[in-house]
C-alpha cells in the first residue's frame, strides 16, 4: 500500500482543472517523510536550490522513471533532496491520477523564495510578489525565429519550509481557463473569477499551472516553495542535476561559492 492511506486530507475540486489540495503533505510518524521534513528546515538548502535555478536562469529537469516496487532495493538513492522529494510528490495517488506513463516525460523543478511587496510612490497598491502568469516551456517560448507555446500537464507547489508570510502571499488563480491575452504586462483580471489559497506549511497543491496564476502581495517574512511541473515533452535547455555537473566541470567551474 502507498504510505498515504486514509489519515490525510485531500480535497478535490474537479471544476477547478483538477486543482487538489493535500495537507499535511508529509509527516512526521512516518520515517522517511520525518527525514525530509528534518532536511527542508535548513534554509540555506533552499537559498541553494535558488541560487543554482538563477545561475543558469533555468530550473532543473528529471526524467520519468516509473516507480516498480521490485526494484527498490537495487534503486540507486537520488543525488539532492530536492530530486528525492519531486519524484515523492508526483507518486502520491493525486499526482499519478495525472501521469499517462505511456506519454509522461519528466518533471521541471525548481525554488522560489519571495520577499515582501513594496508600494512604490504613486501606486495605489504594493505589486504581486510573483506576477500573473501561465508555466510553458520558456526555451521555446522566448525563441526569436519560431516562438511557440508548449505548457505541463499539470503543476504542484509544495510549502516545506516553516516560513512566516504576513499580509497575503496567497496562491492566487483563475480556476477556468480565460482567454485573456499573452501580454502579461497588459493584463487585467479586474472582472474574471479568482480564487485563492494560503501558503500554509506543509501543504501540497496540485493544480493546473496553465491557468493564469501569481502570488499576493505580502507585507513582512519570506515565502519558500517548492514547485515541480509534468511534462510529456522535455523543454528545451533543462538539464538533470548531473548534466549540469557535468557542464560545469567541462566550463572548469569550481567555485560554488
Amino acid at each position: 500500500n502507498h504510505p498515504y492511506g486514509q489519515t490525510r486530507q485531500a480535497h478535490f475540486i474537479a471544476d477547478h482543472g483538477g486543482l487538489q489540495v493535500i495537507e499535511p503533505f508529509l509527516r512526521n510518524s512516518d520515517g522517511l517523510e520525518s527525514r525530509i521534513l528534518q532536511q527542508l528546515q535548513d534554509f540555506d538548502l533552499w537559498d541553494e536550490c535558488v541560487r543554482q535555478t538563477k545561475k543558469s536562469s533555468l530550473n532543473f529537469w528529471l526524467p520519468y522513471d516509473d516507480p516498480n516496487p521490485d526494484d527498490s532495493n537495487n534503486a540507486q538513492p537520488p543525488p539532492t533532496v530536492w530530486e528525492e522529494l519531486a519524484r515523492y510528490i508526483w507518486n502520491h495517488p493525486a499526482g499519478r491520477s495525472f501521469i499517462d506513463p505511456n506519454q509522461v516525460a519528466g518533471f521541471e523543478y525548481w525554488c522560489n523564495i519571495l520577499g515582501p511587496s513594496v508600494k512604490q510612490d504613486g501606486q495605489d497598491e504594493a505589486p504581486a510578489a510573483l506576477g500573473w502568469h501561465q508555466d510553458r516551456d520558456e526555451g521555446h517560448a522566448f525563441d526569436s525565429e519560431n516562438p511557440i507555446s508548449i505548457y505541463p500537464v499539470m503543476g504542484s507547489v509544495f510549502y516545506g519550509y516553516p516560513h512566516d508570510v504576513v499580509g497575503g502571499g496567497e496562491l492566487e488563480f483563475v480556476p477556468q481557463h480565460q482567454q485573456i491575452g499573452e501580454d502579461q504586462d497588459e493584463l487585467t483580471l479586474d472582472n474574471v473569477e479568482t480564487e485563492a489559497i494560503e501558503a500554509v506549511y506543509n501543504r501540497l497543491v496540485f493544480l493546473n499551472v496553465t491557468h493564469w496564476h501569481r502570488v499576493a502581495p505580502f507585507t513582512q517574512g519570506q515565502r519558500m516553495t517548492f514547485a515541480v511541473n509534468l511534462w510529456n515533452q522535455r523543454p528545451r535547455g533543462l538539464l538533470t542535476y548531473q548534466e549540469r555537473l557535468e557542464q560545469q566541470k567541462l566550463q572548469g567551474v569550481t567555485d560554488t561559492s
